[in-house]
């Protein structure tokens, strides 16, 4: 994780919410806590928002809260 949050404090405009939130994130799941660092990585100039789009769409935390809801909404 060292790795990932070193990436995360060097985004542009990085703020201490935004590298606590999306550690955690990372924790939830290796193949999120991988794709962030690729992404970082090769995307050196992204700024939070960049990030934040990239988590949210081609990482799937949309869907997998989208799926959440659904589940408990089904629940008897």
């Amino acid at each position: 994780m060292s790795e990932l949050k070193n990436l995360l404090i060097n985004v542009p405009d990085s703020y201490f919410d935004f590298v606590e939130s999306l550690l955690d994130e990372a924790g939830k799941s290796d193949k999120r806590k991988q794709g962030l660092i690729k992404y970082l990585r090769t995307n050196p100039d992204a700024t939070t928002s960049d990030v934040l789009d990239f988590l949210v769409n081609d990482l799937g935390l949309y869907d997998e809260y989208q799926l959440k809801q659904y589940s408990s909404s089904i629940r008897v």
